[in-house]
């Protein structure tokens, strides 16, 4: 099996690491079409060669920081929510920035001996098919060919998705015009294809054309398609910034050009000169590769509330940039309009999910699961508490960078394992999900708490969850963080502190897993301290105006406490059943001021009833 991965707090990828940080079991090598010692690295979640029926290969593009690794916990989560992990392949290639040895890749293998995985040092050129450094392979030629690679070694394969992004949906994008494969709706081989392009920062644009000034100023509009496009001029007030004469360069055509001075012509020319094409000029595509293009089973996602400014860094600000859009949103729709102005018969498909630039939403989204899967699965409902449950279980993850509904909050918690409820604020739509099995008469904060504003919704348990509190090794695998450092850290471990650089969240994870005597690390500002206290749920935090409040505990139970509290249950399973007799109440002079919250169907005014009778009925 895949093992659960842990939850993803982030919607940025980390760097590409060689040798893998946590998944080197799916770690493999590509090669590219043609060329017998170039290959690029890659997570693939089953062994080539095979010929089991896979009802999808997901080709997953991972974002500029080029971060394979969690890309494919992403896309697992996603697979699972949808009930698909078995009849789903899943093949994250790498673009490394770095120079990677492939027998480092994979763990020792000596079985590709003197094959080289490509670089493309380029900082994010390889989105625009750039050559790899030192070699004549363009990003584009290697994307087909593990398009290739997936036909060949794994003949069950029904369909494949090529699915990008933010970054990599850039890289989809500008692919899913140029490549040879997907006319039709099919590979070069036959094999049906769609391509999806999720919230993309930059669009490749089909011609010198760009929105009108009036469309730029339409900054909130979730449905608004610019139809005004006009060539930019300094001439004319009404059209995009002219950018001094630059505005075209960053989409098919001078920025790619030249990259080395050893690089006779633009990698994108060339690529297309090996299918028989060729471009008008710099960034004009001839009519046979539109009409191409126009065939082809594109599918386009964007965030309802991916509409933060560009100027604010979430995405690029440049001149050129702003020529589309101030907003990831507004750009996506104004393009959507672009393509049918350049293409009267073609008809974008667009699909929109209920959040900001986040990849898990994304791809948890209805409309990518209907479009890799088919039709959603019939997924199991949430029951709702009235109030928070008073013990909700160990953390397995939470949902706090934005604002997200119920519903999204639910498709998360599927697809994190040993999710069974979580904790939901309407008014700040947050949600921390848990791994209690719960029921309707499971007890709530009071309604006086300040925790009062928030419910759990959890999903029935069944013979799924008895099976794994039985076996709670289980809980050994994830991590969980609290909200602040806790105050007893424990002792540090010998070269415990890591600080001499940025280490993210799962780097730190990686080196606590390395050391036996690691149970928890402090982590905050990309540094960590890995300590040996082991952490509990109920571990008192520091104040949130302390001196380290900017820090968190991550932690896993320890197998010492797991043992304790196994046995404890094996104890109390074997004690003798003491009969006991009706419960007794107490009662007060007259009745206390709060009273609690009356229950449903709880009040019985119909008759007169004695003491025994309402304490049967409380019974």
């Amino acid at each position: 099996g895949v093992g659960p991965p842990p939850p993803a707090t982030s919607t940025l990828d980390v760097q590409f690491s060689c040798p893998p940080l946590k998944h080197q079991r799916f770690a493999a090598a590509v090669p590219i079409t043609g060329r017998n010692r170039s290959a690029v690295p890659a997570f693939v979640t089953a062994s080539p060669g095979t010929d089991a029926r896979f009802e999808v290969a997901l080709i997953a593009v991972h974002d500029e920081e080029r971060g394979a690794e969690t890309l494919l916990e992403d896309v697992l989560k996603a697979a699972k929510g949808n009930a698909k992990l078995d009849s789903t392949l899943v093949i994250a290639p790498a673009f490394p920035h770095v120079t990677c040895s492939a027998q480092s890749w994979l763990g020792g293998s000596s079985q590709i001996e003197g094959v080289e995985f490509l670089v493309w040092s380029d900082g994010g050129l390889w989105t625009y098919g750039a050559y790899s450094s030192g070699e004549e392979t363009t990003s584009f030629q290697a994307l087909d060919s593990v398009i290739d690679w997936v036909q060949e070694q794994y003949t069950g394969v029904a369909k494949i998705v090529v699915a990008g992004f933010s970054g990599g949906a850039d890289m989809v994008a500008r692919w899913s015009i140029l490549s040879a494969h997907g006319k039709d709706g099919k590979s070069t081989a036959g094999v049906p294809l769609t391509a999806i392009v999720a919230a993309p920062g930059r669009f490749p644009y089909l011609s010198e054309i760009r929105p009108a000034r009036d469309c730029l100023s339409v900054t909130n509009s979730t449905e608004f398609e610019c139809s005004d496009f006009r060539v930019p001029s300094d001439k004319h007030n009404g059209t995009a910034d002219t950018c001094a004469g630059a505005w075209n360069a960053d989409g098919f055509g001078e920025k790619v050009t030249k990259i080395r001075s050893w690089v006779p012509e633009d990698a994108q020319s060339d690529y297309l000169a090996s299918q028989g094409h060729a471009m008008k000029k710099v960034g004009v595509l001839d009519e046979g590769i539109l009409k191409r293009f126009a065939s082809k089973d594109v599918k386009f996602l964007f965030g309802l509330k991916d509409n933060a400014d560009c100027t604010g860094e979430t995405c690029s600000d440049s001149c050129t940039a702003m020529t589309e859009g101030s907003n990831r949103l507004q750009r996506g729709l104004n393009y959507m309009g672009h393509l049918k102005a350049e293409l009267p018969k073609y008809r974008p498909s667009v699909g929109k999910y209920e959040a900001g630039h986040n990849r898990l939403a994304a791809y948890l989204s209805s409309p990518f699961s209907s479009w890799v899967w088919g039709e959603q699965l019939h997924r199991p409902s949430f029951h709702k508490l009235p109030r928070v449950a008073l013990v909700e279980g160990y953390d397995v993850g939470d949902l706090e960078a934005g604002f997200f509904s119920q519903r999204e909050c639910e498709l998360f918690c599927l697809a994190t394992e040993n999710c069974w409820n979580f904790a939901y604020s309407l008014a700040s739509g947050l949600c921390r999900f848990k791994d209690k099995c719960m029921t309707p008469a499971e007890k709530m904060v009071a309604t006086s708490s300040d925790m009062a504003q928030w419910v759990t919704y959890y999903r029935s348990c069944g013979e799924e969850q008895s099976q794994a509190d039985q076996d709670y090794d289980q809980v050994d695998f994830f991590y969980h963080s609290t909200a602040r450092v806790v105050q007893d850290e424990g002792g540090d471990l010998p070269g415990g502190e890591h600080n001499d650089g940025f280490y993210s969240v799962v780097e730190c994870e990686a080196i606590c897993d390395e050391d036996e005597t690691c149970n928890s690390f402090t982590y905050g500002y990309g540094m960590c301290s890995m300590r040996d206290k082991c952490v509990t749920l109920d571990a008192e935090i520091v104040e949130e105006n302390a001196a380290n409040a900017g820090f968190k505990t991550f932690y896993r139970p320890c197998r010492s406490e797991i043992l304790r509290q196994r046995f404890e249950a094996q104890q109390a399973a074997a004690a003798p059943v003491v009969p006991s007799g009706p419960p007794v109440y107490q009662a007060t002079e007259r009745a206390v001021k709060d009273a609690g919250a009356a229950l449903p169907g709880g009040t019985f005014y119909n008759r007169q009833y004695s003491v025994d009778e309402c304490k049967q009925l409380c019974d």
